[in-house]
C-alpha cells in the first residue's frame, strides 16, 4: 500500500474530519472515506482531469483531490459499505513494456 495523494478536508461531518484511506495497487487508485450516516444517494462523485470531486449537501461536505496522472478518470466507480464511501479510481491502461 502507497499513498498517491493526501486529501485535506475542508469541510467537517459530523464537527470531525472524516477518516481517508488512500490506496494504491497495480490497476487502480481505491480512496476509503469513512462516513457513518450518510446513503450513497447523498454524494455526488466527479472527476475531470486529473481531480475528483465528493460532495455531500446533507453534511456540508465538499473535497477536491488531486489525482495523479495515470488515472482514467472515465471509469470511476463508488458504493457504500458500512458507512465507508469506497472509490475506485482505475489507472490507465499501459501497454506492457518490451524486456
Amino acid at each position: 500500500m502507497s499513498t498517491v495523494f493526501l486529501p485535506e478536508f475542508d469541510a467537517i461531518v459530523d464537527e470531525q474530519e472524516p477518516e481517508v484511506i488512500v490506496d494504491d495497487t497495480e490497476f487502480e487508485h481505491c480512496i476509503e472515506i469513512n462516513v457513518p450516516g450518510i446513503e450513497l444517494h447523498q454524494f455526488a462523485v466527479y472527476a475531470l482531469d486529473h481531480t475528483l470531486a465528493v460532495t455531500c449537501g446533507e453534511a456540508e461536505f465538499r473535497q477536491e483531490l488531486d489525482l495523479p496522472d495515470d488515472v482514467d478518470t472515465r471509469h470511476v466507480t463508488c458504493n457504500l459499505d458500512d458507512g465507508a464511501l469506497e472509490i475506485q479510481v482505475p489507472k490507465l491502461v499501459v501497454a506492457a513494456r518490451r524486456d
